[in-house]
């Protein structure tokens, strides 16, 4: 995120829902690749816009000429972080995810990125579709017990899609 490969190869200004997907696309790769066992994102907010080039921070500050007030706009790196950070919890154990399709890293890295987690009581999985048409998962999970309380979170470009809580099929 530091660098300018969230551009992946884009020379124009990135859009903010191009940002959150890579970032969500980087906390992935840490947690199933790399293992990791905590993810943290040190930049909360800085000046900046929540529209374009937002890969720093998950506030954008908009700072009055004389720097004594301002406003701020949530970008969509917060909700691709919230995907993350809301659901899994400490004490969570990852488990393994098998597609089907057996993609490849570099091929699921540009499509549908898939991880869960397992508590108490609890499964989380987080998707992040890398693609730009919607797609429908069917999860197929042995051994897990029926289900209750499922629900569905969504973030997209749309403005009322921040960790939306969507109806299941």
């Amino acid at each position: 995120m530091l660098a300018d490969g969230y551009k992946e190869g884009k020379e124009e200004r990135v859009p903010a829902m191009d940002c959150a997907p890579f970032l969500a696309k980087v906390i992935y790769h840490g947690l199933t690749v790399a293992n990791a066992t905590a993810w943290q994102f040190w930049n909360a907010w800085e000046p900046g816009s929540a529209e374009f080039d937002s890969r720093y921070y998950m506030i954008a500050l908009k700072i009055y000429a004389a720097n004594t007030d301002g406003d701020f706009a949530v970008t969509k790196n917060l909700w691709a972080l919230g995907h993350y950070s809301r659901f899994i919890r400490p004490g969570m154990k990852r488990i393994v995810v098998v597609r089907k399709d057996e993609p490849d890293s570099r091929k699921a890295a540009q499509d549908v990125m898939l991880c869960a987690f397992t508590g108490k009581k609890e499964l989380v999985v987080v998707a992040v579709n890398y693609t730009t048409s919607s797609r429908d998962i069917l999860l197929d999970m042995p051994g897990v017990k029926r289900m209750k309380n499922k629900r569905q979170y969504v973030t997209s470009a749309g403005a009322e899609d921040n960790m939306r809580l969507y109806p299941l099929p």
